[in-house]
């Protein structure tokens, strides 16, 4: 158990005869720290100890899309399942999702364009080959470089076709698990006298959840953004990441010390 929970990233610890799941966040070595120091002074990181609660979802764009949360297949093994019970022993089962066939695939590349033969140009400059010859190339470039965006066009409908038939196959797909979701929740209305269990279950599971994972990000110190990883616009003032990395705690206070320190110096520095 405990080396399925490595694979993820966690750690186990026991407490009061439950399991406590927490974030295994990695150590960093001096000169790993040093740099982060560096790159602290210099502004090409942003540690997420300058934004505000409200915009750290934004800012840090992956921690609101679930990058800080507990994987859900080290939920589903601690728990019993990756989500609170909506039904009880004895009642209609849910229905599974559907089957959803693969994502859109890639489309085809671009082609790429021939270009005239610079080899063949110079020995034209040099009058070692006759202008017919010359003109006979560029006609024969032209017409592979047709030929290459009529190939590329087939390619692209037959990828728009299937990307279409994708989506009409989760369409009705989607539509038919909704019937089946109504025609399930309405079964379950002739059981109401078992509202009250059900919402213990649910209770329960969430309470036992929170316990358990209530130390899940006690060694997160600072999360930091490299100006490297930001998109082409910004919140509040706030770049925004599409990636970010982990600061142990025992770390940040280290390099957090410091980059202060460092700061000071320089603030001091006469010429």
């Amino acid at each position: 158990m405990v080396d399925e929970f490595q694979e993820w990233g966690c750690r186990v610890e026991e407490e009061e005869g439950e399991p406590r799941v927490l974030l295994d966040v990695p150590r960093r070595t001096q000169e790993e720290m040093k740099e982060i120091v560096l790159g602290l002074l210099n502004g090409s990181l942003l540690p997420s100890v300058f934004v505000p609660d409200n915009l750290k979802g934004m800012v840090f764009l992956p921690m609101a899309m679930g990058g800080l949360s507990p994987p859900k297949e080290v939920v589903e093994r601690v728990m019993g399942s990756a989500s609170p019970p909506e039904t009880v022993e004895g009642d209609p089962p849910k229905p599974p999702y559907p089957a959803y066939p693969d994502r859109n695939p890639d489309p085809p590349d671009k082609p790429t364009r021939r270009l005239p033969d610079p080899a063949l140009k110079a020995a034209l400059e040099w009058e070692d080959i006759e202008p017919e010859e010359w003109e006979a190339h560029l006609v024969e470039v032209e017409e592979e470089n047709n030929l290459r965006i009529m190939q590329w066009q087939d390619a692209h409908n037959e990828w728009m076709d299937l990307c279409d038939s994708i989506s009409e196959k989760c369409r009705q797909l989607d539509e038919a698990y909704a019937k089946e979701i109504a025609a399930w929740q309405e079964e379950l209305k002739a059981h109401q006298d078992r509202d009250a269990e059900r919402k213990l279950a649910y209770d329960t599971w969430v309470e036992r959840h929170a316990r358990i994972f209530s130390r899940w990000g006690e060694d997160v110190g600072c999360l930091l953004g490299d100006m490297k990883n930001t998109f082409p616009r910004a919140i509040n003032g706030f770049p925004m990441f599409h990636a970010f990395s982990i600061v142990h705690r025992e770390d940040w206070h280290r390099i957090d010390a410091a980059a202060q320190r460092e700061s000071e110096r320089q603030s001091k520095i006469e010429v």
